[in-house]
């Protein structure tokens, strides 16, 4: 696929799901996840490489998405996250604070927030 952007990335041991951003060719932009796992091939099993039949109209859907396809993957290692996308990331991560515990400082690293940004109201920052 042309001109698509990695928005978000979670690894986790043999492979990693990350969410793409594409634009079409009228310029509308749109969102999918891609499964990588590794192969094992001591143990008979096939590696994956697929990209979600499911294409989405927003971030926070294809976010809705991946979690409806895995979901323990809020659970995943945080390897990389688009800063243009990080306060749609936030809410998910306090939707999801039992399963980020684990990797906490990573997203804290890679979002460049703290402990603080999670107890925020995302309307805080509109109000008058």
């Amino acid at each position: 696929m042309k001109n698509q952007e990695k928005i978000i990335e979670l690894g986790v041991e043999g492979g990693s799901v990350t969410i793409f951003k594409f634009y079409d060719e009228k310029g509308n932009d749109w969102y999918y996840h891609h499964t990588q796992e590794m192969s094992y091939e001591d143990l008979g099993l096939n590696g994956t490489d697929k990209k979600s039949k499911h294409i989405s109209m927003s971030f926070a859907e294809a976010m809705l998405t991946m979690i409806k396809e895995y979901n323990n993957v809020m659970s995943f290692y945080p390897v990389y996250c688009n800063l243009d996308f990080q306060p749609v990331i936030v809410e998910f991560l306090k939707a999801y604070k039992d399963d980020i515990s684990w990797n906490k400082e990573r997203w804290f690293e890679l979002l460049k927030i703290d402990e603080s940004t999670l107890e925020k109201n995302i309307l805080d920052d509109y109000d008058n």
